[in-house]
């Protein structure tokens, strides 16, 4: 039984280790024994050399009979004995051969005795050569104990090196046939496996696989295999979704640019056939009325035509509808409100026409998808594809978004179609009450327009196209410069459905008058909401109503005129009978001051007596001049002009005003006019203009300062002025009161317009004043600044 790969590699390791263990521990013994003995050897050799100098040195000292040097000798082979003993202990030194050293008849001991015996006097020839001939036993027993040992050492040596060199051929050997094994078992396999792999790679082979081979590789070989097969199922799994998420691409693409709901179902049937795996397309719409489907879109394949497409669905539905309604998937999507898939849809399918189809002895299979927005039904989609694994959980998943997105798409087509229909409808209601259309995007750009807006703005469509709602339109009441100057922030602020009403500028410099509303549209282009604009011209009506509140003001003006001129006629006729009672008794007050004054000056009376006579006929007299001025004033102001001085109808009203003005602290600078030259006027009522514009200038000082203050003044001047080449008199009133608000400016001269409080009679001075002075072919300017000053320039002409 072979053991596992994973095993035999662990074993094998394990086993080389360990031999090489004790090879490693043999070399190391092997290594020891050469120091030791080389040790003892090196011991051994030294005491011989030593010895061989002893020997020399005695020979030479008897021979030459230096008796003396032989007494020395014996420290020498006491040095010799030491290293003798050390050798004899080394314990690698074999037992047998210390003994046998020992036995042999060497008596080194009594050598160095006998050389310590040595007399000098006298000297015993014979002790001498026993002496020498047992030096040279010695030397020659030294010398074979020498060989002995180095002997033993060689051969202690070569045998544990035949040992080594025997285990290292056992270790290779055991290594040459682990080698051997591997190869078999890994090595050939696994080159064998690679040279699979390769040619699959290289598409020679479609499969791995090591025949009768078992262990780990052949596992190996087969998990290849499984790896390739799953690799190629997940390849074709993966191209099979790329291909209906390209699919499903195309139709996406075409849901966003087809131009018409009839060339979106072309487009979807044959963006669809970008997936391979499809043969056939069809879309129809429900007839539930008579249960049936009807198709207006079919594509198929490049091998078929349109013709072709339309024959084979006739047949599939045919044979669809013959065999019932369960085999109908079309019928059932639309019925059950959800995908259907239907398997070997040609089973049904007569044999004879099954020739006609390009795709007949494939198993066909059928997926029904119904088009549902909101809940309503649109129609139904068929797709027919032969592959074994077609319409699979996530290609259904893919399949069903992909249709809810075109479901919602024919919601938009249809709800797009009503709302066509609803904007021509309400453009032939608009044209046929004669109303301003306009379109404008979000950013105030002008879309479209109808002719009606053409007539209102005075200029031709291409002219107004493209430019901005602000440049042709402006609110009432606002500054053009102002509203423009806001930019798209002055249209956003005014509230949708609200009525507003817009200036229209003309080329002439007239304005027309728009009544308009804004709204949104729900039909937006160029990815900017769209906002309608509709309104009516109103400038007739508005003339008209203006044309009437000015009659209307006129007539209230007229009747409070009468009312007044009755008034004052009856005020007159009060006046003048009045003022004939005080003309008398002034007269009579005159006159007795008189006759009292001649007489003081004939008596006695006191200089200061006189004094005050004289006050009283003065003031009398100022009396009498002022009733006169005012039953002038009074009079019927009818008659005829007179050429006059207009300083003294200047003067004649400042009089008339002088104790107001006075009581009131108003400081009154009148500039002298005796170098103007007279004018024809009706003196009564060029007075009457002079009071007005005075009691004006009163109120407004009033106005601004209540009691008396420097500022608090008026200013009357006549000058010279040209116009139109004539020459005019120019008489001017300037106060420094409150002024007039601009907002104003332009109803001064309205009869029924007064800026005083309810409870205080609302006069009409200027509108009367005006009148009067344009009587008597003048001109009446006001200029004013808001609390700062106002001037009434009164311009007359001269004689």
């Amino acid at each position: 039984m072979a053991l596992p790969l994973r095993s035999s590699i662990y074993f094998t390791a394990v086993f080389l280790m360990a031999i090489l263990a004790g090879l490693l521990t043999l070399g190391i013994r092997q290594y020891q024994l050469l120091k030791n003995y080389e040790t003892v050897i090196s011991q051994s050799e030294k005491m011989i050399f030593h010895f061989s100098i002893i020997r020399e040195e005695i020979t030479d000292s008897l021979l030459e009979g230096r008796f003396s040097n032989l007494s020395g000798i014996n420290k020498e082979f006491e040095d010799i004995n030491t290293k003798l003993s050390q050798i004899l202990a080394n314990k690698h030194v074999p037992d047998e051969y210390k003994l046998s050293f020992i036995n042999q008849e060497v008596d080194l001991p009594g050598i160095i005795i006998q050389f310590r015996g040595i007399d000098k006097e006298r000297i015993d020839t014979n002790k001498l050569r026993m002496l020498n001939r047992e030096v040279r036993v010695l030397g020659d027993r030294l010398m074979m104990f020498d060989r002995v040992i180095v002997n033993h050492a060689k051969r202690k040596l070569i045998g544990f090196q035949n040992i080594v060199i025997g285990a290292l051929a056992i270790v290779l050997f055991i290594l040459v046939n682990v080698l051997v094994v591997f190869h078999r078992q890994v090595a050939v396999p696994l080159l064998f496996l690679g040279r699979q792999v390769k040619e699959v790679a290289q598409g020679i082979r479609a499969s791995i696989s090591l025949g009768k081979k078992s262990g780990e590789v052949s596992e190996l070989a087969e998990s290849f295999s499984n790896l390739l097969i799953s690799k190629d199922q997940s390849s074709e799994g993966l191209a099979k979704h790329n291909r209906t998420h390209l699919a499903v691409e195309s139709v996406a693409y075409s849901i966003v640019h087809a131009k018409s709901k009839e060339n979106l179902f072309q487009d979807i049937c044959k963006s669809l056939l970008v997936n391979d795996d499809y043969y056939l397309a069809w879309i129809g719409l429900p007839d539930m009325e008579h249960k049936k489907i009807r198709p207006v879109a079919v594509n198929g394949t490049n091998t078929m035509s349109s013709r072709e497409c339309e024959e084979y669905m006739d047949i599939l539905l045919n044979s669809a509808e013959e065999r019932g309604g369960i085999y109908n998937s079309a019928m059932q999507a639309l019925l059950k409100g959800e995908p259907v898939i239907q398997s070997d849809v040609l089973s049904g399918v007569p044999k004879g026409l099954r020739k006609n189809i390009p795709f007949e002895g494939s198993n066909l299979s059928c997926a029904s998808f119904p088009l549902i927005w909101n809940k309503v039904i649109y129609g139904v989609l068929c797709i027919y594809a032969t592959s074994r694994d077609c319409f699979e959980d996530t290609e259904m998943d893919l399949l069903t978004v992909m249709t809810t997105e075109l479901g919602l798409a024919i919601y938009n087509y249809d709800v797009l179609a009503q709302l066509r229909q609803k904007k021509v409808l309400n453009k032939q209601i608009v044209s046929a009450v004669k109303a301003v259309l306009i379109s404008i995007s979000s950013s105030g750009k002008i879309l479209s327009l109808n002719s009606e807006a053409e007539k209102i703005i005075g200029r031709k469509e291409q002219e107004i196209v493209g430019g901005s709602f602000l440049d042709f339109f402006v609110p009432l009441g606002e500054d053009p410069q102002t509203y423009k100057d806001k930019g798209i922030e002055a249209l956003n602020s005014y509230m949708l459905d609200d009525i507003r009403e817009m200036v229209v500028p003309q080329k002439d410099g007239s304005q027309r008058i728009l009544r308009c509303q804004l709204t949104n549209c729900l039909v937006q282009q160029d990815d900017e909401q769209e906002v309608l604009c509709i309104g009516q011209d109103v400038t007739e009506q508005k003339r008209a109503v203006e044309d009437l509140s000015r009659n209307l003001d006129a007539e209230r003006g007229r009747k409070i005129e009468t009312f007044r001129a009755s008034h004052l006629a009856a005020l007159g006729e009060l006046t003048t009978g009045v003022a004939h009672v005080i003309n008398n008794s002034s007269n009579g007050i005159i006159n007795y001051a008189q006759v009292l004054e001649d007489e003081a000056k004939d008596s006695a009376w006191s200089q200061g007596q006189i004094e005050l006579l004289e006050k009283i006929i003065k003031e009398g007299e100022r009396v009498a001049d002022i009733v006169q001025k005012l039953l002038s004033y009074g009079r019927e102001m009818e008659g005829l002009k007179e050429t006059v001085k207009i300083g003294d109808v200047v003067s004649d009203a400042n009089m008339l005003v002088k104790e107001h003005f006075k009581n009131d602290g108003i400081i009154t600078t009148l500039h002298s006019m005796e170098g103007l030259p007279p004018v024809t006027v009706n003196v009564a009522k060029m007075r009457q203009v002079f009071i007005h514009l005075l009691n004006n200038a009163r109120r407004a000082l009033n106005l601004k300062y209540k009691g008396k203050d420097d500022n608090k003044r008026l200013e009357i001047k006549g000058e010279m002025a040209a116009k139109n080449g004539k020459n005019l008199m120019r008489i001017s009133l300037t106060d420094w009161g409150v002024g007039i608000d601009p907002g104003n400016m332009s109803k001064i001269f309205d009869p029924s317009f007064s800026t005083k409080p309810p409870d205080e009679t609302a006069g009409m001075g200027l509108a009367i004043s005006k009148d009067l002075v344009e009587d008597h072919g003048g001109f009446l300017h006001v200029e004013s600044e808001l609390g700062d000053h106002t001037t009434v320039a009164i311009e007359l002409p001269v004689n």
